[in-house]
């Protein structure tokens, strides 16, 4: 098991010129940071089954990935917020096409919502399609609306 410190080193070494698509994590109180698909797939992956609707079709896909809290935290998310203060707190995922989705902090921290967000690496076993860039997944949605992909940024507010 990685312990905090670990993640922080795989999330902030110097990066190495990367292919593909980069996600980049800001905004009020948290380390800048860029991410890379490698990135992702080195740090520890849960696996969750989700059926969705999406255009209409329900889907059903085991999707494998880095959960989201962990990473926000190594960022920085929660150094020096007053107790609940965090509960105010919101975080914007923005796609290539300016297409956004916002969640409450509460909705994914441990001690509330606790929603297992994943930043996707594979679907069904297989790594996500270049065009798909970073996908969002969201289980317990029943609409696919928040499965963002081709995510660009992700902003703490």
């Amino acid at each position: 098991m990685l312990t905090r410190l670990t993640l922080a080193a795989l999330l902030f070494a110097t990066p190495v010129l990367a292919e593909g698509p980069v996600l980049t994590l800001s905004g009020e109180g948290i380390t800048p940071t860029e991410l890379t698909m490698a990135d992702l797939a080195a740090l520890p992956q849960v696996t969750e089954a989700v059926t969705f609707l999406s255009s209409g079709e329900e889907r059903q896909v085991t999707y494998t990935g880095a959960a989201l809290w962990p990473i926000l935290e190594s960022a920085g998310l929660m150094e020096g917020v007053a107790h609940n203060a965090e509960l105010r707190r919101t975080i914007e995922v923005t796609a290539s096409d300016e297409y956004a989705v916002v969640f409450s902090v509460g909705e994914i921290h441990p001690d509330f919502g606790a929603t297992p967000i994943l930043l996707a690496v594979t679907a069904d076993g297989a790594p996500l399609a270049e065009e798909e860039g970073f996908r969002l997944v969201v289980p317990g949605d029943t609409r696919g609306a928040r499965y963002v992909h081709n995510i660009t940024a992700i902003t703490l507010r």
